[in-house]
């Protein structure tokens, strides 16, 4: 009797084991892969999106008003039998569900060119399988909803020129004291002159050259606030118009545009050199941008990437 039941135990333990692949429609791992969330759109629509690409997939195409993104494909380890390359990429369903919103992940796989999603390919149980792909997933995107819930607050010691967030100190440059910081403490504004004060003399157009530094949370590419464009105008005025397209160079120290823009009323035709750096942070975007001139008196070349310099020597990015 109790060799039967031990063999018993060992049967029931190799069905719970069990790693043959099988046939899922794409239906049953949408159904499978989809879980519930409190929160806006929005909002859920950005943590699905910074939860997949912090998986290690790179999204490919987006569409916010439908609610979907896909990603990538990407090479995996090749299942016994495929021969060739293995691909799998994931299409990703963000949509309201009454008063929440939820999320579907929905897995694609491909021997080489072909889609062979529904052949018998899946593997949904046990380590590095399809329902633990899921729960990581939806976890993250939880974890992210809780956590931008209280967004990080800037700290300016503004006697030593220091501006803190998330355990980073930004050194302004010495002789830049025109320090603000916003009533939310999401943002502050450094200036080469303290404000209400004109643009130096010997600045293009009165240009009073600026640094800011802005906290929000991570979304997708181009949808966050133009912090280039908030420089821009605390340097010349909110009456400004800017080129379609700037020249820009890419460095460690983020993006540097050049151009001209019209300022003030009447409009004057002023040179510009702009810069833009995000610290790297895997849930909030932390990001510097610089409006100055593009030589000369106004220029801001040199502070601005020693500013830089110290703060990435300190952090090892």
């Amino acid at each position: 009797m109790l060799a039967r039941a031990v063999l018993m135990g060992w049967v029931l333990l190799a069905g719970c084991v069990n790693r043959s692949p099988v046939r899922v429609s794409a239906w049953e791992l949408k159904a499978k892969g989809t879980a519930t969330f409190n929160g806006q759109f929005q909002d859920v629509f950005d943590a699905a999106w910074v939860a997949i690409e912090h998986s290690g997939l790179k999204v490919e195409t987006f569409d916010r008003l439908e609610g979907t993104f896909e990603t990538e494909k990407q090479p995996i380890t090749a299942p016994a039998g495929w021969g060739g390359e293995a691909l799998r990429s994931e299409r990703v369903d963000v949509f309201q569900s009454g008063n929440q919103v939820s999320v579907a992940v929905v897995p694609r796989l491909f021997a080489g060119d072909r889609d062979v999603s529904d052949d018998e390919v899946w593997v949904l149980g046990g380590s590095g399988g399809e329902e633990e792909r899921w729960r990581a997933l939806h976890e993250r995107i939880g974890a992210l909803l809780e956590e931008w819930k209280t967004v990080p607050e800037f700290v300016l010691d503004a006697p030593r020129g220091i501006v803190s967030v998330l355990g980073v100190h930004f050194r302004v440059p010495a002789d830049w004291r025109g320090l603000e910081l916003a009533v939310d403490r999401h943002q502050v504004v450094s200036q080469l002159l303290v404000h209400g004060q004109p643009g130096c003399a010997e600045c293009p157009g009165g240009l009073n050259p600026t640094i800011v530094f802005d906290v929000t949370r991570r979304s997708p590419p181009g949808e966050a606030p133009n912090v280039v464009r908030v420089a821009l105008e605390h340097a010349l005025g909110l009456e400004l118009a800017e080129p379609a397209a700037y020249a820009t160079e890419a460095s460690p120290l983020g993006t540097r545009g050049t151009g001209e823009v019209l300022a003030g009323d009447p409009a004057k035709t002023v040179s510009v050199a702009w810069h833009q750096f995000d610290l790297g942070h895997p849930v909030w975007l932390v990001r510097v941008a610089a409006a100055c001139g593009a030589s000369g008196p106004a220029g801001c070349d040199l502070p601005y990437s020693a500013m830089l310099d110290e703060v990435i020597g300190h952090h090892g990015q």
